[in-house]
């Protein structure tokens, strides 16, 4: 009971962020976020019409990080610049003492202009998906726990609830064997933020307005799995 009670003010700092006029709280021991903008540098990632997904997705991971900063959660970037890091590093960084979930930010380019909207990816090897997951020069990495796939699906789930509540077109929950999704330290999710390919999701990716919209609906959607993992206790998946 004492542990519960303790830990409400702390759950309230995550979920609500600070009161008005009061300084965020970042305590070293707080739990927080890995954000990790796909591509970069060399590796420009999908491209249409001008529009670069290294680009776009820096400074969506940006504004997330902006505001969960804001709501006193720690948050550490794979990248903050436009320079090209390998897979392997980036889950390397995830090797921080305050991380309990990674997150990857990508966008989408596919053939047809049609298809749109927003996919939330947790690990795992749906029937009829073959994925290649072997890099150059990258350590084949085996599928994660059980339990930690289980926690990657719960976060998965909150992200695509936090977007829905915000009127987000979203697909529900999907599975995917991405390399950072094998991730051995900690749950990690993939988000396509949207499609380079749809002319409309392109443009609203380009709005500064709309990225500010996503990234408030996605960091409150990280608060509330943050929340969650501290409710559940101190992982127990890999030492600390």
């Amino acid at each position: 009971m004492r542990l519960r009670i303790a830990l409400l003010p702390f759950l309230s700092a995550i979920l609500l962020g600070p009161a008005p006029g009061e300084a965020a709280a970042s305590p070293p021991t707080s739990p927080g976020v890995v954000l990790d903008p796909g591509h970069g540098g060399r590796d420009m990632g999908a491209v249409a019409k001008g529009k670069r997904e290294k680009s776009l997705v820096l400074e969506i991971a940006r504004r997330i990080k902006e505001k969960l900063d804001q709501s006193g959660v720690p948050v550490r970037m794979t990248r903050d610049s436009d320079e090209y890091v390998p897979l392997d590093r980036r889950i390397a960084e995830s090797m921080w003492k305050n991380a309990l979930l990674l997150v990857s930010l990508h966008l989408n380019k596919i053939r047809s202009p049609r298809p749109e909207g927003i996919t939330v990816y947790a690990y795992g090897n749906p029937e009829g998906l073959s994925l290649s997951v072997t890099r150059r020069n990258l350590s084949p990495l085996p599928p994660p726990p059980r339990s930690q796939a289980r926690a990657s699906a719960e976060a998965a789930a909150e992200i695509v609830r936090a977007l829905l509540a915000s009127d987000f077109r979203v697909e529900p929950p999907s599975r995917a064997p991405y390399y950072i999704l094998r991730n051995p330290r900690i749950p990690s999710v993939l988000i396509e933020l949207g499609y380079l390919s749809n002319p409309k999701d392109a443009a609203m990716l380009s709005d500064p307005a709309y990225q500010d919209r996503l990234a408030s609906a996605l960091a409150r959607g990280l608060r509330f799995s943050l929340a969650k993992k501290v409710r559940k206790g101190p992982p127990t998946l890999a030492s600390r």
